[in-house]
């Protein structure tokens, strides 16, 4: 793995970027990886955001959580919880999306529900 290259579009990126705005909430399509989490508590900790929707069951980007049966939705939850100290009323959870399409079909059906707005 090339780090160097990474560090380089990181940096980029990181300064070319608009500053990110205040919204209600993200909506997150999850992944077996513990930097998704680490992200969603720096939006948070920033003020930028007030809840954040993950979505997502089990699917390619599972990884071990696979094996387990864990969604994924579940794993990103737990880790925002109880390693990034977010309370649970913050956190709104989707487990039965498996690939994108589902996770957007899913997650905005989920907030619909929870806002009882009308379906989209």
């Amino acid at each position: 793995m090339d780090t160097e290259k990474i560090s380089e579009i990181y940096r980029y990126l990181s300064l070319h970027s608009e500053k990110l705005k205040k919204a209600d909430g993200a909506f997150i399509f999850c992944r077996a990886d513990p930097l998704l989490a680490r992200r969603v508590s720096e939006l948070f900790n920033d003020g930028l955001i007030g809840y954040a929707l993950f979505t997502g069951g089990i699917g390619k980007d599972s990884g071990a959580l696979a094996k387990l049966g864990y969604p994924e939705s579940l794993y990103q939850a737990g880790l925002l919880r109880w390693i990034h100290g977010v309370s649970d009323e913050k956190i709104i959870i989707e487990t039965t999306a498996t690939c994108g399409i589902e996770n957007s079909k899913y997650g905005i059906k989920t907030i619909a529900l929870l806002t009882n707005t009308a379906d989209i």
